[in-house]
């Protein structure tokens, strides 16, 4: 055997070998990134699933005590406080998804300063109606998101019935009930 053939041997394997290497590095960074985003995903998913559910109950304690004449249940003054999100990276996940994720808490507070506004210059009665609304409308944000969350990364999707109540369905009723909010002189008036 010759010096050359002997050399273009020992070089072949070693590239074959740091190819393979550098293949077997990259899949299994590669499947540790999914099983990260899959498990932000989840974390995700169920803080907002919760926030909706809280967003329904409140909505549920306000129908009492309107229901009641006040005297059971409790009228809702601002929608739940949005939730943490988790202190975690998001260098890897969809950006659609994270940009949607990120905005949520911003739009609960935007829907607070809403009511804040309207405590200051209309009834109490009116700024409640407002704030069940926004409730209503944020559970229903709320629990799409995680929906989208789930599928985009393979999760399972979560049974939110507990008994007889199913909060998906609840929800979807609330909000199918609600009437749109049309300002004076808005859509559909003429002047």
């Amino acid at each position: 055997m010759d010096w050359p053939s002997v050399l273009t041997i020992i070089l072949g394997s070693s590239f074959l070998g740091a190819l393979l290497i550098n293949l077997s590095s990259w899949i299994i960074s590669s499947r540790q990134r999914k099983r990260h985003n899959q498990f932000l995903a989840l974390t995700l998913a169920h803080t907002l699933e919760k926030y909706s559910y809280d967003c329904m109950n409140a909505v549920v304690e306000h129908d009492l005590h309107q229901q009641s004449g006040g005297n059971a249940g409790k009228a809702l003054g601002y929608p739940p406080d949005a939730m943490k999100i988790p202190d975690e990276p998001f260098k890897d996940f969809d950006l659609a998804l994270l940009d949607a994720v990120l905005d949520f808490p911003q739009r609960v507070a935007f829907a607070t300063e809403e009511v804040k506004f309207l405590v200051n210059v209309v009834d109490d009665d009116v700024a409640s109606a407002t704030s069940c609304q926004n409730t209503i409308k944020l559970a229903s944000e709320a629990v799409t998101l995680a929906t989208r969350l789930r599928t985009h990364y393979e999760l399972a999707r979560r049974d939110l019935n507990f008994g007889e109540y199913d909060l998906r369905q609840f929800i979807d009723q609330k909000v199918a009930s609600q009437t749109p909010r049309v300002a004076a002189g808005g859509a559909g008036s003429t002047a």
